[in-house]
This record gives structure tokens, C-alpha cells and sequence, in this order.
């Protein structure tokens, strides 16, 4: 045995002649090697199966030896006789010098190569080469680069033992990551198939991802290397995830449709599962062999980073997508597409500040144009706006103006006050209202910035106060918006009005007009970040003389009149086609077969039809629900004024229907306790 390191010369071509061929070339030029003491020995076949160009060259040499020694056969048997030999004795040996040989073909030394040289030799059927393998043992590694620029050319490849396995490691690699992403893509197409919800897929899968990358992550710096044995763990970690997730996830749904808490008995069985995990697998750890280690170290690694991932982010994302950043459930569940649209808007919107605040800064802060310059900036933002307004997608936008206001004359406007959307609707409506807003608009700079140029006013400022300056408003046209509620709700109704809009219009003898807007709540909710489609109506009212009564007698006078005037808009707007995606969003997230129920159900549109007409003109109605409550909420909706009941026969449909109303009808009554009888709230 020779002392050093083995390595492996490799001649490829697409036949086994050409191969050897390759082989023996190589083969000489190593054997110059070892006379410089390069290398140590040299291991081949070549010796005993040679391609045919070397059984030619071996046969011309064979020739030529004849050639030179043709006599010796005579003398061979002359000298037998001398010798007292028989006269036969040297015939093989006559034989084999007077033969004639010719050049055999490869498969006639396949006995030789089968048996004696089969690790040797090797063949890619798929690709149609054939390898000749030769082994060479070196001093050390510094010997490698002599070889390979020696015998490295087309076909031919030097490898050791280390390269081999880094090769296959890397294929292995490749195809592991290949079959990741695969794996990855139908457990998310399965996800989505299974929740009926690309949302709960993604919220599903994302923990997984995050997980993945933590693994890869610690191996990184804990030094752990993936080989063919934890790579297949590694999956089995993966589909560990996945179900952790999955359950964490189920878990949140059934708390979020009927608050019943289970995801503490779910986390308790995730515990439990990891630390089975930890103890069968996670303690090869200790072992002294290296790949039993590894085995140890990936799911150490592996199960914490999945277990952290699935107590974490399902509940995280899951309350995103249903809690407001207030703590309260959303009137509507986020969803992608409403998410998509609102993104959409706020990247043009972003756009139009961005060159607001660069106009702002040039024209009225630089260049100090004055009123005149305020009044173009005015200008500009009224065309943006109502751009905006008309373009919003899904959204129809509508302006009733039946008596035909022109805001030529100054007045003091009172408005509902609905969503984050109030005051870009009246920058749209008309571009010389000045708005009156409270403190909360000085908290961010650029919008403050924004209004002064806009010459806005807020309560708290001196500006308020400032008689003169109202006067010079009022001289120039404009007109004055206050929104009397004082702050915007959830429920889109009318709130009490503060005196402060009507105590103003009375000071300064100016008329009053109510203008009412109808459904900006349904299409932004507020503290949400979804653009749902849906119509905003704006209803431009008569004006008011404002110095018939007091302010006090003004304040509740106008409120009565808002309040009758919603209702009449609120009927004129609202239909079943109307109020569905809304009811859907409320049964949203509660169970696949849950929402395909009530999908269903708002399918039938006739039959609904038929139903409501049937129960119309009553004060209170008793709807018999099939299904988890839909019918009855829709109606609820549909006829705020009327008591409505529903009886529902299944305890866990009451308490799914009663939770998805809760908050949004107020004139619906589910009736259910916690031991499950049904009995009247």
C-alpha cells in the first residue's frame, strides 16, 4: 500500500474505444509524473484492455520485432537438436512468432472488463458517454495542480473523494431546492383550496417561509452542513410546520367566529408534538458520529424555528386582517383585493402630496405669492381631487345638487363627519371651502403645512379667532366647512352635534347648508386599509337662514333634519345588492363552509326577494335562518327601523350569526346564552 492521497483521473468520450484512447494518452503523460516523483503510483486498466489505435501501435511494434529478430526461430530449434531436444518442443513458441494477429474488437475483452476492471469503467446511458476511470495516488493536494495541467483537456477530469461528494452535495442541493419551491407552491395552491382563502393561505404559509429561512439561517452560523441524511429531515421538518400552522390558524378562526378560546389547548398539543421531537431525534445531538449529530443539530434548529414561527405569526397576521389598530373587530375583514386598491390610491395619493408639498414650498413658501398663489394651489388640488374621487376602482361616486348650489356666496356648511375621506371629498367638491378642523389634523406636519396654504382653519389656532381675517374669507367668496359631530364613528349614523358651526354662522350672518354624504364608511371604514366598492353619495341640501332661532334651537333644528334627510338617502341607496358584500365580510374567516353557506344563501336573489316584501311594513319581524343568520341580518340591515329575530336551530350557527351581526345591526336580536338554550336577550 502506498502512503498518500487518492485521486481519480476520469476520460469521457461518447464511445469506449475513443475513452481508452483518452485513458492512455493520459496515462503516458502521468507516468512522466511519476518519474519526477510528482506522484506516487498510477492504477489503470489500460495495460490490459487497449483501444484499438493502441492494439495497432502494439501489433506495428510486434511486426517490427519480428522483423529485426526473423531468424530466431531457426536458431531456437538448431540449437534444440544440439541439446538433444525433440524436434517439436519449440512449436507453440513457433506458432505464436510466425501468427498472424489482427486488432480485436472492445467487446472482446468485456469478460476482462466485468471481472477484473469493473470499477474501472462506467456509462451515462442517458447522455450516451463512457467513462475510464484511473486512480492516482499523490503525496499531498499541492500535487493536484501539476495533474490538472498536465493531463485536463476536452474529455478528460480530474477528481478526489472530496470534490465527488462536494459534487454530489451540490446536485443534491439543487434538487432539493427545485423540489422545495415545488413542494412549496402546491402546499400554498392546497392551503388556498383547503381555507377557500388566498389570505388564510398566505397567512398559513408565511410562517413556514419565515421558518425556512431561520433554519438555513442557524445552520449558517452554527456551521452545520446539509448531507443526504438531515436533508430528508429537514422536509419532515418542513410538513411539521406546515401543520403547526395550520392548526394555529384553524384555532384563530374558531375563536374569532364563535370567541369560544382554543388556541391555548392547540398551543399546548404543538408543545407537546415538538418536544416528542426533541427527545426521539433532537438528543442524536450528543452521538459522536457525524451524521447521527447532524441529525440532532437540524431538528434542534428546525423544530425551535417552526415552533416560535407557528406561536407568533397565524394569531399576529390573523388579527391584522380582523382587529382595527384601535383593538376592535372590523366592520369588513381585510381582504388581498380591497388591499390592492387601497395600495393602488395611496401610491397616487403619495404622488399628489409629494408635488403639493414641492408647490407649496416654491410658489407660497419661497416665492410668497400670497392669496393669489394659495388660490391657484387651491385650484390645483379641486382638479386632483375630484379626478380621484371619479377614478377611485369600484367605487361610484355621486353629487345630488337639486337646488342648484353654486357656493358663489359664502355660507357655513355643516357636513356628516364619516371617514378619513370627509375632507378630500369637499377638496374635490368646490376649491374655495375653507375647512374648519380640530387639533388632531396639527399633529402631522405635512398635513398641517398643507391646510395653512390651503388657508384652512383650526379651532385651536388664533386663526379662530381672528375677526378680521374670517371677514377678508367671507369678502373673497369663500365658504366655510364644519363638520358638527366633531369626530367620525363606525356605525355611519348621526351624532350629537356640537353649536360651534351654528354659534359661527350667526356671528358672522351667514346662511347655512346641510350637505349630507352617504356610504364613505362602507367604502373606507374607519381605521381601515382597505378600498371596498361600494357608491358615495353627496347630497347638497337647501340652504338655512341661520339667525331664525338661537344656536342652540339652529343645532338641533339641523341635526333632526340631517337625521330624516340620511334615512331618506339611506333607503334610496340600499339594496340586497348592496348590502351582500358586506354581509359576506361579516361571515368572513369563520370557516370554508361557512362563507360557501352564506354565499349560497345571498345567491338566491328572488327567493330574498319575495321574503322581504313578504315581512315588509312590520315592526317586528321572527325569520326562521338556515343557515348562520345571513337572511335575518340582511334584512336587519335593509329595514334598520325594524326588531328583528332569528331563529336558528344549531347552538354553534346562533352563537357564529350572533358575533357577526354584533356590532353592525343594532335592531337584531339572536337569541342564545352560554348553556346553549334559546332563549330571549
Amino acid at each position: 500500500t502506498v502512503k498518500g492521497k487518492d485521486i481519480y483521473v476520469v476520460a469521457a468520450s461518447n464511445s469506449l474505444d475513443s475513452a481508452l484512447c483518452k485513458s492512455e494518452m493520459t496515462e503516458r503523460r502521468l507516468k512522466e509524473l511519476k518519474c519526477d516523483k510528482t506522484i506516487n503510483d498510477y492504477q489503470g486498466c489500460n495495460a490490459f484492455i487497449p483501444s484499438s489505435s493502441e492494439q495497432k501501435e502494439r501489433l506495428k511494434l510486434w511486426q517490427e520485432f519480428k522483423e529485426k529478430h526473423a531468424d530466431v526461430v531457426a536458431m531456437l530449434n538448431a540449437e534444440a537438436a544440439k541439446q538433444g531436444f525433440s524436434s517439436d518442443s519449440f512449436n507453440e513458441f513457433s506458432d505464436i512468432m510466425n501468427g498472424d494477429y489482427a486488432v480485436l474488437p472492445i467487446e472482446a475483452f468485456t469478460p476482462l472488463a466485468e471481472n477484473v476492471f469493473s470499477s474501472c469503467f462506467s456509462e451515462n446511458k442517458e447522455k450516451g458517454l463512457h467513462y475510464v476511470v484511473s486512480k492516482v495516488n499523490i503525496h499531498d493536494d499541492t500535487a493536484i495542480p501539476a495533474i490538472e495541467k498536465t493531463v485536463v483537456r476536452q474529455g478528460v477530469k480530474v477528481f478526489d473523494i472530496k470534490a465527488i461528494n462536494k459534487s454530489m452535495s451540490n446536485h443534491l442541493s439543487d434538487n432539493f431546492n427545485y423540489i422545495g419551491i415545488a413542494c412549496g407552491c402546491i402546499v400554498f395552491l392546497f392551503l388556498w383550496l383547503s381555507f377557500g382563502s388566498i389570505e388564510l393561505a398566505a397567512l398559513s404559509f408565511l410562517p413556514m417561509a419565515i421558518s425556512w429561512l431561520w433554519i438555513l439561517g442557524i445552520m449558517a452560523l452554527l456551521g452545520i452542513q446539509f448531507n443526504i441524511v438531515n436533508i430528508i429531515l429537514a422536509t419532515f421538518i418542513f410538513g411539521q410546520g406546515d401543520d403547526y400552522t395550520i392548526f394555529m390558524t384553524e384555532g384563530a378562526i374558531y375563536e374569532y367566529a364563535t370567541r369560544k378560546k382554543m388556541l391555548a389547548s392547540y398551543k399546548y398539543s404543538i408543545i407537546m408534538s415538538a418536544l416528542i421531537m426533541f427527545i426521539g431525534i433532537g438528543t442524536l445531538v450528543f452521538a459522536e458520529h457525524p451524521a447521527l449529530r447532524s441529525l440532532g443539530e437540524v431538528t434542534i434548529a428546525g423544530m425551535s424555528s417552526v415552533v416560535i414561527m407557528a406561536y407568533i405569526f397565524p394569531q399576529f397576521l390573523f388579527k391584522i386582517l380582523v382587529i382595527d389598530i384601535a383593538g376592535h373587530y372590523r366592520k369588513r375583514a381585510t381582504t388581498l383585493y380591497p388591499c390592492l386598491k387601497m395600495a393602488m390610491c395611496a401610491v397616487v395619493f403619495f404622488a399628489e402630496l409629494l408635488m403639493m408639498m414641492i408647490y407649496g414650498a416654491i410658489f407660497l413658501t419661497i416665492l410668497r405669492r400670497g392669496d393669489n398663489g394659495k388660490k391657484d394651489f387651491r385650484r390645483i388640488i379641486h382638479h386632483l381631487f375630484k379626478w380621484n374621487m371619479k377614478n377611485m376602482p369600484g367605487v361610484k361616486y355621486v353629487v345630488n345638487n337639486p337646488y342648484h348650489e353654486t357656493f358663489d356666496k359664502p355660507v357655513v356648511v355643516v357636513a356628516n363627519h364619516q371617514s378619513m375621506l370627509d375632507s378630500a371629498i369637499f377638496m374635490a367638491l368646490h376649491p374655495d371651502m375653507a375647512i374648519i378642523t380640530n387639533a388632531k389634523v396639527s399633529h402631522n406636519k405635512i398635513i398641517h403645512f398643507i391646510y395653512r396654504w390651503m388657508g384652512y382653519i383650526c379651532i385651536s389656532d388664533k386663526a379662530f379667532k381672528d375677526t378680521e381675517m374670517i371677514k377678508r374669507y367671507i369678502s373673497q367668496g369663500r365658504s366655510f366647512l364644519f363638520f358638527p359631530e366633531g369626530k367620525r364613528n363606525d356605525r355611519s349614523s348621526i351624532e350629537r352635534f356640537h353649536k360651534g358651526a351654528f354659534l359661527f354662522a350667526q356671528k358672522y350672518k351667514l346662511e347655512l347648508l346641510p350637505i349630507i354624504m352617504y356610504g364613505v364608511n362602507d367604502v373606507l371604514p374607519r381605521n381601515s386599509l382597505s378600498l371596498y366598492s361600494g357608491i358615495i353619495s353627496i347630497d347638497i341640501e337647501k340652504r338655512i337662514k341661520s339667525d331664525s332661532d338661537t344656536y342652540s334651537e339652529m343645532s338641533k333644528t339641523v341635526k333632526h333634519f340631517v337625521e330624516k334627510r340620511y334615512r331618506e338617502i339611506e333607503r334610496s341607496i340600499i339594496s340586497i345588492d348592496y348590502l351582500k358584500p358586506i354581509v359576506m365580510d361579516r361571515y368572513r374567516y369563520k370557516g370554508k363552509d361557512v362563507l360557501t353557506t352564506v354565499k349560497k344563501t345571498l345567491a338566491k336573489k328572488q327567493r330574498l326577494t319575495r321574503l322581504f316584501q313578504s315581512l315588509d311594513g312590520k315592526q317586528k319581524v321572527m325569520i326562521e335562518d338556515k343557515g348562520y343568520g345571513e337572511t335575518a341580518l340582511l334584512y336587519a340591515l335593509l329595514h334598520p327601523e325594524t326588531k328583528v329575530t332569528a331563529q336558528i336551530d344549531d347552538e354553534e350557527r346562533r352563537l357564529i350569526a350572533r358575533y357577526s351581526a354584533e356590532g353592525i345591526a343594532k335592531n337584531i336580536n339572536i337569541p342564545y346564552n352560554e348553556n346553549g338554550n334559546n332563549t330571549t336577550d
